[in-house]
């Protein structure tokens, strides 16, 4: 519940306002009766921007700041000439209001206020148009309740001239429990109540019937005259244009989020059975035939979105809160379409379970709707013949009583002289009233049994408490037991989300030191080609000047040969000089052939590296040619993450 507290409204305070200054005492007085002032503490907010409420504020005392975007714009303090004038009226809100200090604000429901302003052109009709003075009282009661006044004008002066008076009897059942009715009903005098439960009462003034106009099962409960009155009936087309349509506003999937943003909460009108495995985070749960006797603790500071089990569940459950002056939005789609997002992600129970909620639900319905019915049916005989006693006691014994006393009294003045006749008569009066104890003994003995049937009942009744009792106890060990094993499983969902972290982590470095090795294996081929065409140009090269060595052998031997046939001294020395030159390139031959080997051995052992880091790309390709083990985590990983997939983490395993 907000921090705000409640107080009533003093007329002269109203009439300080802009533009309730204007207006007449009498519908200052009116507007009072509908106004509340609070008292805010510091950080409250009073709205939000983007918001379209319906509410018209006045700030009293304090201050309140008026933010866009988290950046003040104005502050308003009580007392001054900004504060007589309605707080960021524009809809939908273009300021989000802070309450800057502990502040007193006055609240008026805008329609209210354009009612009694005369913003409609139809504002001026008189009630004494449509009914007589007679009817004065409920139509009252019809323009101050929370959700007609809220209608545009137009719409409830066709309300009020289409409805049709009916007169009911006491007992006389209203609605039966599960009908579709064509009509829905305004107390215009009498009171009716549930069937079933007698205490939920319908006044003058009060509506009822929505469930049994909208809902597919009907009417949830039994409707009955509790005394003697007058219902107004309006049919059932007036009903969804001029009362449902107006007032309800509806979300779904694509805007929800909005609301929630802008505070708004989820309000679950589903049956417990339902809510298992799907209930709403941070919601507030209140079964749908729970929701006229638990609709107490709600904050008109709130606003709400309604789930039922069916969207138009959801309409009705909205159109309820709405009557009782709540701000609520209606789901306009079946819950199994909410993102699972907003799902809390419990494990689903097993069918088993749901069967015996279920069940257990049904039996608890019958058992009560029985006691209820046994109950009524014996007070119902037991007032019966409580007054069939009186009747029998108060005419027949009192008539016989009332023969004696006239008799006697007729023949006082005779007492003496008629005593034989007397007495002859007394006898006859004590039979006659010998009779009548003896009906009434009788009487009280079948009242008597009666009562004991009822104690009997009453046994029966604290029996099934007891096994109702016992099996809450059963619900109760079975969500201890659940609540283990959705430990454990959170405890697993960490441990394995731990797990994929280390895999996508060694993943990624398996998938760099690849890149990597592929990066170096282009170098080193890139390399081996070049070494491969450095080495066939030094084996050209060889292979030229073992060419040339053979030639210059062959010049050697040729100039041995002139050497024998001439001893001609300069040809010595020229054969000399040939032959010391060609020893000079034979060596710078043989240098540079060992230079070429040694880099063709460093060549080979490049090569045998490059053939390994070959192995280890066919490895890396081998291992993408499988399921690609950074698509087989990302697919792992998809696994954990879908919380609302209860059958996937059941068949997960850790260990």
């Amino acid at each position: 519940m907000s921090a705000a507290q409640r107080e009533m409204v003093d007329s002269e305070i109203l009439a300080n306002l802009s533009p309730l200054n204007e207006m007449p005492p009498k519908n200052l007085a009116e507007v009072a009766t509908r106004a509340k002032i609070k008292q805010f503490k510091k950080g409250e907010y009073l709205f939000r921007e983007g918001y379209s409420d319906r509410h018209t504020f006045y700030v009293i005392k304090g201050r309140i700041a008026l933010l866009s975007e988290a950046n003040v714009v104005k502050t308003i303090d009580g007392g001054t000439d900004d504060a007589t004038c309605p707080l960021a009226a524009e809809l939908p809100r273009k300021f989000t209001a802070r309450v800057q200090s502990t502040s007193t604000v006055v609240m008026i429901d805008t329609s209210v206020l354009d009612f009694h302003l005369g913003k409609s052109t139809v504002n001026t009709y008189e009630v004494n148009d449509i009914h007589t003075q007679d009817d004065s009282d409920w139509m009252t009661r019809i323009l101050q309740s929370e959700a007609f006044s809220k209608l545009p004008p137009i719409c409830l002066q066709k309300m009020l001239s289409g409805v049709t008076e009916a007169t009911y009897e006491a007992g006389d059942m209203v609605i039966e429990k599960g009908q579709q009715t064509d009509h829905y009903f305004i107390v215009k005098s009498g009171v009716c109540c549930e069937s079933e439960n007698i205490e939920q009462e319908w006044r003058c003034g009060d509506a009822f019937g929505a469930a049994g106009l909208l809902l597919a099962e009907g009417q949830p409960h039994k409707i009955i005259m509790k005394s003697s009155g007058q219902l107004m009936l309006l049919p059932k087309a007036d009903f969804h244009e001029l009362c449902y349509e107006p007032l309800v506003n509806y979300t779904d999937g694509s805007t929800v989020q909005e609301h929630i943003d802008n505070g708004c909460k989820w309000l679950d009108i589903r049956s417990a059975s339902l809510r298992l495995g799907s209930s709403l985070r941070d919601s507030l749960c209140i079964q749908f035939a729970e929701l006229k006797s638990k609709i107490s603790p709600l904050n008109n500071f709130q606003a709400y979105i309604v789930v039922g089990e069916t969207p138009e569940q959801s309409g009705v459950g909205t159109f309820f809160l709405i009557q009782h002056g709540l701000n609520a939005f209606s789901y306009n789609d079946h819950a199994s379409s909410i993102s699972a997002s907003y799902i809390d992600a419990d494990p689903a129970p097993s069918s088993d379970t749901v069967n015996d909620l279920n069940n257990a639900l049904l039996i608890e319905q019958k058992l009560t709707h029985e006691l209820a019915t046994e109950k009524q049916r014996l007070l119902e005989e037991v007032a019966e013949l409580r007054s069939s006693s009186s009747s029998l006691s108060g005419s027949n014994l009192g008539e016989g009583l009332s023969l004696v006393d006239d008799f006697a009294s007729d023949n006082v003045a005779d007492t003496r002289s008629d005593s034989t006749e007397t007495a002859a008569l007394a006898p006859v009066a004590t039979e006659d009233n010998s009779k009548f104890l003896a009906e009434k003994s009788m009487l009280e003995n079948k009242v008597t049994l009666l009562k004991q049937q009822l104690s009997a009942e009453s046994e029966k009744r604290k029996l099934a408490e007891s096994h109702y009792t016992a099996f809450l106890k059963k619900v109760k060990r079975y969500k201890l037991g659940n609540d283990a094993l959705v430990k454990k499983l959170k405890t697993q969902l960490v441990e394995g989300k731990n797990k994929l972290t280390n895999l996508l982590s060694q993943s990624a470095s398996v998938d760099t030191d690849i890149n990597q090795a592929r990066a170096e294996l282009n170098e080193k081929s890139s390399q081996l080609q070049q070494a491969e065409e450095t080495l066939q140009g030094k084996n050209d090269r060889i292979n030229e000047l073992e060419a040339s060595l053979t030639q210059t052998r062959s010049d050697l031997d040729n100039v041995g040969q002139e050497f024998e046939a001439s001893d001609d001294n300069e040809k010595v020395r020229l054969l000399q000089e040939n032959l010391k030159t060609s020893s000079e390139e034979k060596r710078a031959l043989e240098e540079q052939l060992k230079s070429i080997t040694e880099d063709y051995e460093a060549l080979q052992n490049e090569h045998t590296e490059a053939a390994l880091w070959n192995e280890m790309e066919d490895l890396h390709n081998a291992l993408d040619s499988g399921s690609g083990s950074s698509d087989d985590l990302s697919d792992l990983s998809d696994i954990f993450n879908d919380s609302g997939n209860n059958n996937d983490l059941n068949d997960l395993d850790f260990d």
